[in-house]
């Protein structure tokens, strides 16, 4: 019998190095807030910005999963 450990991150890749998860996970983090960014940088109106911003709670809600995701969680939280 042989012991496998192996990090699984939030968009189901499995990584067999803690380093590689978390170099995913946190590029993918990079990689969503530089999206909104880039969309929320191109807003010069305060009414189109707060407009912006409503429309866009869904990808902030992504955002901090994601970046929760970089964060290594205990295999007992995993299964809750």
């Amino acid at each position: 019998m042989v012991r496998l450990n192996a990090y699984r991150t939030k968009d189901g890749n499995v990584f067999t190095s803690y380093g590689n998860a978390y170099d995913h996970a946190n590029e993918e983090y990079g990689a969503a807030l530089a999206k909104l960014a880039r969309e929320l940088v191109q807003i010069d109106k305060y009414v189109d910005m707060l407009k912006a911003l409503q429309d866009h709670l869904e990808s902030f809600k992504e955002l901090i999963a994601l970046k929760d995701d970089i964060e290594l969680k205990a295999e007992e939280e995993d299964n809750d």
